[in-house]
């Protein structure tokens, strides 16, 4: 229910960043690509992703994904103890929910705060 209630505070669309110019043959291979406008790579926007890139980005950047409603505390306290334990950051806490408002946001200092 809060997921639903925050869904509908979010902007649309999303980005509204520049995005690449993509050559696709007839049955939708790339053929090439030009950088966007602001000299960042962003293609755009497409229906689906094979499951396989899916469970991979899962895998290595939130692997309790579908378990937690966009915050992971366990994650959060793991990079605080890897974190204090050296002295320095050496890992971060961020859900795949996080990273992608975070992008939308400009990409804004990375701190607990912002989270």
């Amino acid at each position: 229910m809060l997921t639903t209630i925050w869904l509908f505070c979010l902007p649309q669309p999303l980005f509204d960043k520049p995005v690449s110019i993509v050559v696709e043959d007839r049955g939708g291979e790339l053929l090439g690509a030009r950088i966007a406008t602001d000299g960042q790579w962003r293609f755009p926007a497409i229906d689906s992703v094979p499951e396989k890139y899916t469970t991979c980005v899962i895998a290595f950047e939130d692997k309790r994904f579908r378990w937690h409603p966009g915050v992971d505390p366990l994650s959060i306290g793991r990079s605080l103890w890897l974190n204090l334990r050296n002295g320095r950051v050496v890992s971060g806490g961020s859900t795949l929910t996080m990273q992608v408002i975070r992008l939308m946001r400009d990409n804004p200092p990375r701190t607990i705060w912002q989270k």
